[in-house]
């Protein structure tokens, strides 16, 4: 069942996030919305938001670049150049990095094939 803004932001621990931060993730389209009398947010994404912010937010289908250093063994820092240099596609939401999860897939393959033929 879809929600407004205020009834998720109201669903939301205390602290953890403003309005502003709500109609931001609208607008880039990592949460989907309606317009009726007021804005709704679709049902699923309000839960998905309310069951996985830790105080950070990614969005469904995306993985952070944290946890993409991990996976690699890799800094932060030569993840952010792999982005620069368009080897690793990525997006760049209110000054955070986010990585496709599909992207990041195709990303390994790649590596494991260059891994093979050196």
């Amino acid at each position: 069942m879809d929600v407004s803004v205020k009834e998720l932001y109201e669903r939301m621990p205390p602290y953890s996030i403003s309005k502003f931060t709500i109609y931001y993730l609208i607008k880039r389209n990592f949460l989907q919305a309606h317009l009726k009398k007021v804005l709704m947010v679709d049902g699923e994404d309000a839960e998905y938001l309310v069951n996985n912010w830790e105080g950070r937010y990614c969005p469904k289908g995306y993985l952070f670049l944290a946890d993409v250093a991990d996976v690699l063994g890799v800094s932060k820092k030569t993840l952010y150049r792999y982005i620069q240099s368009g080897i690793l596609p990525a997006i760049k939401v209110a000054g955070s990095y986010y990585i496709k999860k599909e992207d990041f897939s195709d990303f390994l393959k790649r590596m494991q094939v260059n891994l093979k033929s050196s």
